[in-house]
This record gives structure tokens, sequence and C-alpha cells, in this order.
């Protein structure tokens, strides 16, 4: 599974109805589309056929909340014994708490240990939430891409963002976000996590979770869940 949502749409048509709700020049760019596609056909066709796509996707789309549970329980019912599960997994958030283990749901309590673990020295027994502020901290200062922090600026930007974390959105721009998903991916690797007990009950052992590159894809960072059917 790569790249696979903890929860999301489940129909090509939802996808549709997402992106149009995301990107204004999505129905320019469908029309002219169809336009060209039904070129042949007469005008008053055309115009039929872009009006009942247009009002199809313009219906709202449906997030399936269970989509990562469902498609892996659907997958186990058809794997061999000794068969491999690789995710590179995106955890996305909800606003609440939900039943399937692959999503994030944020905390109340997270930007106080936070602020708690950004105070820690760095030494041999600090927290998983400093062990995760210094992981994602080791990973800006080699990073290639675009954003690329020495020690002393991501601190000190990780810092003063934490205490403009007051709204959703500002969250999410933030490296807070960063530490977050960090520190659910080393809680996940405990033994007893909510992901571990989901797959272990779906007839699968052998379960790992690694922040490495792809090895499908080369992709840097990705959060790999790798399991055995039993």
């Amino acid at each position: 599974m790569e790249l696979f949502l903890s929860h999301g749409v489940r129909t090509v048509m939802d996808l549709q109805r997402r992106a149009a709700e995301k990107d204004p020049e999505y129905f320019p760019n469908l029309e002219n589309e169809l336009a060209d596609e039904f070129s042949k056909k007469s005008i008053e066709i055309r115009n039929s056929i872009i009006a009942h796509i247009r009002e199809e996707v313009s219906k709202p789309y449906t997030i399936d909340f269970m989509l990562m549970p469902r498609a892996i329980q659907n997958l186990a019912k058809y794997m061999k014994t000794g068969a491999n599960l690789y995710i590179e997994h995106i955890p996305l958030m909800t606003a609440q708490p939900t039943a399937n283990p692959f999503s994030l749901s944020m905390r109340p309590q997270f930007l106080g240990e936070l602020r708690a673990a950004i105070a820690e020295p760095s030494s041999t027994s600090f927290s998983l939430c400093r062990q995760a502020v210094d992981l994602v901290q080791a990973a800006m200062e080699i990073s290639t891409g675009e954003i690329r922090l020495t020690r002393e600026e991501y601190f000190d930007r990780l810092t003063a963002e934490v205490e403009l974390c007051i709204t959703p959105v500002a969250f999410q721009q933030s490296l807070s976000l960063l530490v977050l998903l960090e520190l659910e991916r080393l809680e996940q690797s405990l033994p007893d996590s909510p992901i571990n007990k989901f797959l272990a009950g779906k007839g699968f052992v052998n379960i790992n979770h690694q922040r490495v590159i792809n090895p499908f894809n080369g992709r840097s960072n990705s959060w790999m869940i790798s399991a055995v059917k039993a």
C-alpha cells in the first residue's frame, strides 16, 4: 500500500468531488476536457453530458473513517501464510477520536507535553516526546528538500511556534505537527499499540514500524509498517 491514508474517500466519484472542492480550476479544466472528448456530439448532447457530470461532482463527498482497517481486513482474507504486508502510512487527523487505530486525533495535552519535552535536556533517559523532538530535528538538519534547519534554527522555530498553535490551522502548519506524527510512530511501535493489536487480530505477526527510505519507491522519511500473515 503506497501512501495509504488512514481514512478517506472510497470511490472515484468521491475523489473527484473532493478534488473539485479543493481546486477552483477543477470545473473549468473538466469542462474543457469533456468538450474535447465529446466534440463529435451535437452541442445539445455535449452540454447535457457536461451539465450532468457537473451536477454529480458538485454533490458532497463521503469520507470513510474506517478506510484503512477495512482495506486490511479485506486483504487479510486472501493473503497466504507467509505473505508480507507493507504499508507506507499517512495518519490523518480527525476532529474526534474514532475506532480507527490508524487515524490520529489531536490529544489536548500534547502541546503541554511538547513544551515540557523541549525543556528537557537531551540524555539517554528522556521521554518518547523528547525522542520525537530529537528525531525530527536530526531529519531536518540533514534534509535535502526545501526545508532544512540547523539544530539551533529548529529549536528556535519549534519553541516559538508551539506558543502560536492556538487554532487547528496554525497547528497543522507548524513543526509541532511533525513532532506529533513522529511521537505517534514511536508509540505505535510499542508491542501493545492499537495498530499492533488490530493487525494481530487480523492474523499478522512480526509487526514492525519504521521511518525509513521506502524500498519500493525511494521516498525518504516514510512511515513504513510491515507485517507477515501467520
